[in-house]
C-alpha cells in the first residue's frame, strides 16, 4: 500500500500507480530486511509494530 500511494503522487492514474506497485513487487523490488519494509519509495521501520521475519513479497 505504500508504495501505491507513493506511486499515486507521481502517476494521478490508480490503475498505474497499482501497475508499478504490483511490478516492484513482482522484480522483489519490495522487502522486509532488519525490521524494515523496503520499496521504491524508501523505508518503514516495522520494529515497533511487531517483529517480522525477514521476506520477499
Amino acid at each position: 500500500m505504500t508504495e501505491f500511494y507513493g506511486n499515486l503522487r507521481s502517476a494521478p492514474i490508480k490503475a498505474e500507480a497499482l501497475r508499478k506497485a504490483q511490478l516492484a513487487m513482482i522484480h522483489k523490488q519490495i522487502l522486509v530486511k532488519n525490521g524494515q519494509l523496503r520499496g521504491t519509495q524508501g523505508a518503514i521501520d516495522l520494529t515497533q509494530s511487531a517483529q517480522v521475519p525477514n521476506a520477499d513479497f
